[in-house]
């Protein structure tokens, strides 16, 4: 299928810019224009009026030349689409870019590549469940109130609205400050999958359009497998919820959502990646 009428759903537009300068410096040829312009002022006077009556006879010719050199230099500024576009010709023309399609494209991946996959993202399973937490608690305050003991909250309830004040602002302090980092699907047949560290910022639009989508991503490679089974670590958020377990959701999850079954215990598990896993840095994605 021909998929050129692209919608981007993230671009991170100063690496793309600063990448295609980087492309252009090292392999476009810059092509510049010169135009020489010759302006030439030429005057016939009598010589009595140029010397003021002392030599009544003959003419005097005077002429001024000026001569003006320009150079334009192609400019190649443009939206950052327009740039992806190109950026990608570039790569394909220099042979740099991997098109990801197959399990022996896969093996070839090395560091430093610019690749090119399309397969599904799921978000960090930590950052998913808190999410999760801070809704079932929105839901519970929201339409299960606890009865107001003289007019006023319990402890418990006050103590409540606290903890998911807390909760709300450490994501938002996650999204607006941290990478995001989803982790793909089994990719080109492979048992191979890739971690997308995500910008918010950066995104042209919802992020819930990525979950779990067929997405197509462009990104340079910062890790290859080793070998070895990676875990949560590569998962990591950067903020106090990389600490939490099992343990800590089973004593939260008693005390604060007690008699629901809308959420669902946390299996740590879920961080745990089985096969290679291959780490990038995404430049842009689309579908």
């Amino acid at each position: 299928m021909d998929n050129r009428a692209l919608i981007p759903l993230y671009t991170n537009g100063d690496m793309i810019n600063n990448l295609y300068t980087v492309v252009i410096e090292e392999f476009a040829e810059i092509k510049s224009e010169s135009t020489r312009k010759l302006l030439t002022v030429s005057a016939i006077t009598p010589l009595y009026e140029a010397t003021c009556g002392k030599i009544m006879q003959g003419d005097l010719n005077v002429q001024l030349l000026n001569e003006f050199t320009s150079q334009k230099i192609e400019e190649r500024v443009s939206i950052v689409i327009t740039i992806l576009s190109r950026l990608k010709n570039m790569l394909n023309e220099q042979s740099m870019l991997k098109v990801i399609t197959n399990e022996n494209d896969v093996a070839n991946i090395k560091e430093f590549d610019f690749v090119q996959f399309t397969g599904e993202l799921y978000k960090n399973p930590v950052l998913e469940y808190i999410e999760d937490i801070i809704r079932v608690m929105e839901m519970q305050l929201a339409f299960s109130p606890e009865p107001l003991e003289n007019g006023d909250e319990t402890q418990e309830h006050k103590v409540k609205r606290q903890v998911l004040k807390v909760l709300k602002d450490g994501m938002e302090c996650c999204r607006a400050e941290k990478c995001i980092k989803f982790i793909s699907g089994t990719i080109a047949n492979s048992n191979t999958k890739v971690i997308v560290p995500l910008e918010i910022k950066h995104m042209a639009d919802n992020l819930d359009y990525v979950e779990g989508a067929r997405i197509t991503v462009l990104g340079k490679v910062t890790r290859v497998p080793n070998g070895n089974q990676i875990t949560n670590n590569n998962m990591l958020s950067g903020t106090y919820f990389d600490y939490l377990n099992e343990e800590y959701f089973k004593e939260f999850k008693n005390r604060f959502l007690k008699d629901t079954a809308l959420i669902r215990d946390y299996d740590s598990n879920n961080l745990v990646i089985d096969g290679p896993v291959i780490e990038i840095i995404p430049i842009a994605m689309y579908i």
